[in-house]
C-alpha cells in the first residue's frame, strides 16, 4: 500500500516536472489531476490522503471521487463527470480490465493523460503501440511477489 502512495506522489512530481506539456513548477498555471479509485475502502483513503499532500505540495488541483461498488456501473459515470471537467491527468483504479478499456480510451481521446493504479486494463503493457489497450501513461502498483518474498523473510525468522 505504501508503494502505491509513493507512486502516486511519484506521478504528481512527473507530471508537474514535464509530462504535461507546457506545466512546469514555476509556471502559474495549477493542473487538475482526477483520482478515480475502484471503491470505498480504507486502502483508496490512505492513496487519497498521500495524493491530497502530493497536490498541496505541487500546487496541483486534485478532484476525487469514490465509487460505492467494485464495478463499472459506479464507476463509469463518475469517470465521465471527470471527463466533462478535463483534468490534465487521470490517476484511476479501473474495476475491469476489459469494460473500462473504452471508457478510459474516451478519457484519453479527449486529452487527459491516464496513469492507472492499483489495478491495470488489457494486459497491464502500456506504450507498445500493439492492442487497445497501451494507450495509458503507466501502471502505478505495489510488487506483490516482493511483499510475499519479505513476508516469508519475516516469518522464517519468527520460527517457534
Amino acid at each position: 500500500m505504501l508503494r502505491i502512495v509513493l507512486g502516486c506522489l511519484l506521478a504528481f512530481s512527473t507530471i508537474v516536472a514535464g509530462v504535461l506539456p507546457g506545466v512546469a513548477r514555476a509556471d502559474a498555471a495549477h493542473p487538475v489531476v482526477a483520482l478515480l479509485p475502484g471503491v470505498t475502502d480504507p486502502f483508496y483513503f490512505t492513496m487519497n490522503r498521500g495524493a491530497q499532500r502530493a497536490a498541496k505540495e505541487e500546487n496541483v488541483e486534485l478532484l476525487f471521487q469514490v465509487p460505492k461498488a467494485w464495478n463499472t456501473t459506479e464507476q463509469v459515470p463518475i469517470l465521465k463527470a471527470f471527463i466533462a471537467k478535463h483534468p490534465d491527468v487521470l490517476l484511476v483504479s479501473p474495476v475491469d480490465k476489459q469494460q473500462m478499456i473504452g471508457p478510459l480510451k474516451e478519457a484519453a481521446d479527449a486529452g487527459i493523460k491516464v496513469i492507472t493504479v492499483d489495478t491495470y486494463i488489457g494486459d497491464g503493457h502500456y506504450q507498445t503501440g500493439k492492442g487497445d489497450a497501451d494507450f495509458p501513461l503507466s501502471y502505478i502498483a505495489s510488487d506483490n511477489l516482493e511483499g510475499g518474498r519479505v513476508a516469508a523473510r519475516a516469518c522464517k525468522g519468527h520460527r517457534r
